[in-house]
């Protein structure tokens, strides 16, 4: 679900790092909840950041809660958007190899056209003369 904290992440908007989400204005605010769902372990430290393709389109997120207040520090931040950004680049060289390998198949089939071409119009001249 995209409530109002995973919006900034989901939106590719920038990172959201909160030492206590409980305390953030955002927090809460949509139907039908008020908090947590019924079940979800405890989040007080919050941080998200997304994860965004070579091209500016947004791929996913990094989130990570902890039950105490203050655990995710600037450092934390910068770890995590230096690993974001690897996995937008393993995404983005996935996406590039099952394109080349799209195009590979392509060509493969256009090459099996064109020999199959060659030969029927080498028998029609074998036939011919």
């Amino acid at each position: 679900r995209n409530t109002e904290v995973f919006a900034p992440t989901f939106n590719g908007d920038g990172i959201v790092r909160s030492d206590d989400i409980t305390m953030d204005p955002r927090y809460g605010r949509n139907a039908p909840r008020r908090g947590m769902p019924d079940g979800h372990l405890p989040v007080r430290s919050y941080l998200a950041v997304p994860v965004i393709s070579r091209a500016g389109s947004v791929l996913g997120g990094l989130f990570f809660g902890h039950a105490s207040i203050g655990v995710f520090s600037e450092r934390s931040e910068r770890g995590l958007t230096g690993l974001a950004a690897q996995a937008a680049v393993a995404m983005d060289n996935v996406e590039l190899a099952q394109a080349a390998q799209k195009e590979i198949a392509e060509r493969t089939r256009a090459e099996e056209a064109l020999r199959d071409l060659n030969a029927n119009l080498e028998r029609e001249i074998i036939e011919r003369t």
